[in-house]
């Protein structure tokens, strides 16, 4: 019997350190598995701030900079927080030590509030487990804004992922705007938050649109539902949209968008400083003229946008793009909203219509306008282009104060897209105003120096809208053939450009640029983008409009001082237009080649070639040397 209970107790014992080595074994795993997670970041993916101050509290996740080796992690804190008010939440972890730099030690469990926090002091967090036995640690900085307002967009779903797939998807979900100073500027629903721009949507800091579910007041601005947040990726200053807005707001007649600075958190992630803008479009408190749209829609059973679509061309190479309506209303004149446009962009759009010289417009609203009524405004621009072509008197079409006033502001800031996309026109009813006027303006990302054409840079050129990819060519008829718009535009730049650009440039530049540098460096940490780029820009806008307006007193004040040369553009049937200062080079030639085998340039009477050096002293056609 006691062999028997000793054989049993052997055993018990074996099976006990069997089990024991075996949950050894699992543990271990475990911790591994829990190490391998930190190494990749999960831990401090679950560490959420919660930022409180002045009776309003936001969530804050951590981010980890995986750019940087060991990944360095920030929480990117509002302007309302206090310094005293941030508590932590984080999961699967007994508490957190957190260290500043002088080495004192906080013990802090999940839900507590952190002790005062300095601003951009490194701080050392370890996450422990029960027995205080360090699992993972980092370094951590707090950033915080100053003076800038927080827009917090919570989506339906907790994520971007269906909103980013593809640019026209959508969801809703909850807005909150609270003030730097706390106080709550806006709180409801949004029916739609998607994606927006073209080059800017594929960049990795994207833009949005956001539609609240009723029309409201958002930042100072004026109630309506639709909001643009540019982005401003491809704008290293981030201002030079604030810059261009306030300035048409200033200066230019009718209705110019309004844009706000925020601080974008979107489910609790940091997504950067953008610009809340309002968008172009029909509307009360924007281009208030005739619905159009809304007539149409009022009229018709079926949604517009599900009606057949009809196309029509024409000999010349025009084209007309508009849909069937059941019942349209007897009034089509206005309003309408149109965008000049380009390209894929113009290829999918709803309406259209393309005019015999190749000029490409989109209908903005009414965004599913009806045969007849594309009929109609696509015959008015055919008008208008047509006496801009030939010199007649356009009086009775358009108002040339408008048409003059919008090509200086677009030549003035050399704006890369200039009269050939985000280029708007409207027109309201006859019964009202029979007038087609150029604006509102829209994107100005990139101008002052920032566009993607070398050329495009120089302040000591004039361009006519002629130097995109593609080309526009309104303007330019307007400026050789009709002495009301050449003098429109001059006077324009002289007595609100000039002097407002001035204005700029005694001071007026500081105030954008300390906007934008109360972000703290948050926008540039959370993209990876270099610290005291802004600053670098702000030098580059300032030297840009510096030489702008010593170029444009020369050529548009001293009289007789201009000299255009046409560039035909090899393999395309069309040209690009260069106005320069009699006895000046123009100092970067346009290059339609590679950049190691550019275009080599003649003039076409002589068969000289005209390069960086030659003087200009008189209206030549250069074409490519073969």
């Amino acid at each position: 019997m006691r062999i028997l209970r000793k054989k049993e107790n052997i055993l018990i014992l074996g099976l006990l350190i069997f089990l024991a080595a075996f949950f050894t074994i699992l543990a271990g795993l475990k911790f591994a598995n829990y190490r391998a997670s930190v190494s990749e970041g999960t831990v401090f993916d679950h560490l959420v701030f919660y930022a409180s101050g002045h009776g309003q509290t936001g969530s804050v996740k951590c981010f980890g900079d995986v750019r940087v080796t060991p990944t360095e992690y920030y929480a990117f804190l509002p302007s309302f927080a206090d310094n005293d008010g941030i508590s932590v939440t984080f999961e699967n972890r007994d508490h957190i030590v957190l260290t500043n730099a002088d080495g004192t030690e906080k013990k802090i469990s999940s839900g507590d509030k952190l002790p005062e926090i300095t601003i951009d002091e490194q701080y050392t967090v370890a996450f422990c487990d029960k027995n205080g036995e360090v699992r993972e640690k980092g370094n951590l900085i707090f950033k915080k804004s100053k003076d800038i307002a927080a827009a917090y967009i919570t989506t339906a779903s907790g994520s971007l992922d269906h909103i980013h797939a593809e640019k026209g998807n959508s969801e809703g979900g909850k807005l909150k705007i609270i003030e730097a100073d706390g106080e709550l500027n806006y709180s409801g629903r949004f029916d739609s938050l998607r994606g927006h721009g073209n080059s800017t949507w594929l960049q990795d800091k994207r833009p949005y649109q956001i539609t609240l579910h009723k029309e409201s007041p958002i930042l100072g601005m004026n109630s309506a539902k639709k909001w643009i947040m540019l982005a401003n990726a491809l704008d290293a200053s981030l201002m030079r949209n604030a810059v261009a807005y306030d300035m048409a707001d200033s200066i230019m007649p009718g209705y110019s968008p309004e844009l706000r600075y925020a601080e974008v958190y979107i489910n609790g992630e940091y997504r950067g400083l953008y610009q809340f803008v309002e968008k172009a479009e029909v509307g009360r408190n924007r281009v208030n003229i005739t619905d159009l749209e809304s007539e149409n829609d009022k009229m018709n059973r079926i949604p517009a946008e599900s009606a057949e679509k009809v196309t029509t061309t024409g000999e010349d190479g025009s084209e007309q793009v508009g849909v069937k309506l059941e019942v349209q209303p007897e009034d089509i004149t206005g309003g309408y909203l149109i965008e000049h446009d380009y390209g894929p962009k113009y290829a999918a759009e709803a309406t259209k219509f393309t005019t015999k010289r190749g000029e490409k417009y989109v209908l903005r609203s009414p965004a599913y306008s009806s045969v007849d009524e594309v009929g109609y405004i696509a015959d008015v621009f055919q008008k208008i282009e047509d006496r801009a072509y030939s010199g007649e008197d356009m009086s009775d079409l358009i108002d040339m104060t408008s048409f003059a006033d919008k090509y200086v502001f677009e030549e003035f800031l050399k704006n890369e897209g200039a009269g050939v996309t985000s280029s708007y026109f409207y027109k309201d009813s006859d019964n009202i105003n029979s007038l087609v006027y150029a604006g509102p303006i829209w994107d100005y990302d990139q101008t002052m120096g920032n566009t993607f054409y070398p050329s495009l840079n120089d302040p000591e050129t004039l361009d006519f809208c002629t130097n995109h990819s593609e080309n526009t060519y309104i303007f330019y008829e307007l400026w050789k053939n009709h002495e009301s718009f050449r003098e429109e535009a001059k006077r324009f730049y002289k007595e609100e450009i000039r002097p407002y650009v001035e204005s700029l440039l005694n001071g007026g530049l500081e105030d954008y640029f300390e906007a934008v540098e109360n972000d703290d460096d948050m926008n540039s940490y959370r993209w990876g983008l270099e610290c005291g780029a802004e600053e670098k820009d702000v030098e580059t806008i300032r030297g840009f409009l510096t030489r702008r307006i010593a170029f444009l007193d020369k050529v548009w004040l001293s009289e007789g001082n201009l000299c255009i040369v046409r560039f035909e553009i090899p393999d395309q049937d069309k040209s690009q237009y260069v106005g320069v200062a009699a006895g000046e080079s123009i100092s970067i030639m346009p290059n339609f080649g590679k950049s190691d085998d550019p275009t080599i340039w003649k003039d076409k009477e002589t068969g000289e070639i005209v390069d960086e050096k030659t003087v200009i002293n008189k209206d030549m056609v250069l074409i490519k040397k073969d």
